[in-house]
């Protein structure tokens, strides 16, 4: 199996390696990657030093347990390209304030969503779940960690225990009867279509 040979002319990382699919033919694949650092004035501007591929997903801590960071770039068939945008998202000015819209507009991908500082659901014997008020926040770090989703905190092997889409998210609690003592973090990074929570709605 021979590996293929590319001249990478252009100032972004490259890689090139020979994969066989289900049918057992082999494919020469062509990996890309260009990292940006996006100012204030919402240009992009190419990193001097260009990062290297991410070959395994990379998690905020431990592995499979915590937020992903980062998912593997190295996926031999993959139609599309993504668009990754890390790092923390800051209000106008940064003054801290209790929500504001981020957007990301490349190509294709069109994408709006809210953001807000920490808030909870509690519990109240006359209205049920709650949302408190909004803290203040300078900055919203982009983690799925921040948005909805989760799991049970007892049953997270059993499927209908995990929201799928987002395991390690906050506001989904699967089947577990929530502790009326205890306050429930909500998710801070919400669609456009969807910023006006309700206890036990899922976010789409």
């Amino acid at each position: 199996m021979m590996t293929p040979y590319v001249t990478n002319v252009t100032p972004f990382q490259a890689l090139a390696i020979t994969q066989a699919f289900y049918n057992g033919v082999l494919h020469d694949c062509l990996f890309v990657k260009a990292t940006f650092r996006l100012t204030q004035e919402g240009r992009l501007l190419p990193l001097l030093k260009q990062p290297p591929f991410a070959i395994n997903d990379i998690y905020e801590g431990k592995d499979d347990v915590t937020a992903l960071a980062q998912a593997s770039e190295i996926i031999a068939y993959k139609p599309g390209t993504d668009v990754v945008v890390t790092g923390h998202a800051k209000p106008p000015g940064g003054i801290p304030v209790e929500q504001w819209l981020a957007h990301i507009d490349v190509g294709s991908v069109d994408k709006t969503v809210m953001l807000t500082g920490p808030r909870h659901w509690r519990y109240h014997p006359l209205g049920g779940w709650k949302l408190s008020n909004i803290e203040p926040a300078s900055s919203v770090r982009l983690s799925y960690g921040l948005a909805y989703g989760g799991a049970s905190d007892s049953r997270r092997e059993v499927p209908a225990d995990i929201y799928w889409p987002n395991p390690f998210g906050r506001g989904y609690l699967g089947r577990d009867r929530p502790d009326t003592h205890r306050n429930y973090p909500a998710a801070q990074i919400v669609p456009l279509s969807q910023v006006m929570l309700e206890w036990g709605r899922d976010i789409e």
